[in-house]
Formats: structure tokens, sequence, C-alpha cells
């Protein structure tokens, strides 16, 4: 369906909202090699764990789409950095001045506002 959209009604387009349901390797390989910005809203109701073991994946949320259960109410633009421990998923969660802290990265020296900045700006390129 993708594809009939890209290439055959040729409609252009910047950024794709799609249901995690839907966000596989080979969809979502697609849409990034196509230099797309996507949005994977995640749902409550999806117990898919595609991380393989990473130690430490980072969810940056700068619109506020996720649910209040994972960003907060209010909902505010947030970092959610999940890390590995004893084979379960911890999360820390970091919203405007608060500094990132990552045990991937304990030298890192960033505040969540200059992330979703930095965003902002690459998105006005």
């Amino acid at each position: 369906m993708l594809q009939n959209i890209v290439y055959q009604k040729l409609l252009p387009f910047d950024t794709v909202i799609i249901d995690t349901w839907y966000a596989v390797n080979n969809l979502m390989g697609y849409i990034d090699s196509r230099d797309k910005i996507y949005f994977c809203p995640f749902k409550t109701n999806r117990l898919v764990d595609d991380t393989f073991g990473v130690p430490e994946y980072w969810i940056v949320d700068y619109l506020a789409l996720g649910g209040r259960r994972y960003i907060g109410n209010p909902k505010q633009p947030t970092i959610s950095v999940y890390y590995l421990v004893d084979g379960e998923y911890q999360v820390n969660l970091f919203r405007g001045s608060d500094h990132i802290i990552s045990p991937t990265f304990p030298e890192l020296n960033l505040t969540a506002e200059q992330i979703f900045q930095a965003g902002r700006s690459q998105n006005q390129l």
C-alpha cells in the first residue's frame, strides 16, 4: 500500500504515523530508507518485545502522543530511557530541563529540552 501511494499516485509526504501493530522490521526499514519521519505511538495492548535484549533504548516522544501511562499526566514531551536490569527493562522519564541519565552513556550532558530542540531544528531544514 505504501509503495502504491509513493510511486503510482505520486502523493508527496514527509511523515508517517503508524500503529505499532504494523511496525514490522521490513516496513519500518522501507519508511526509514525513504528518509521519512515516522511516529509509532505505543499502545497499552501491545505486548511485543523486539528489543532483542539490547542493554538500553530510548523513546523520544516530542509530540506527547504516548499514553498517560507512559508519559505522565498532564501529557508533555518526554524521553523514556529503558535499561536492562536482570532481564527486565526499567524506565526513567525525562522532561523539560531534566538532565538525561543514561547507564550506557554516563558522560552524556544533555537535557530533554535540548534533544527536543535539536529535533525541531532538523524538521525546519
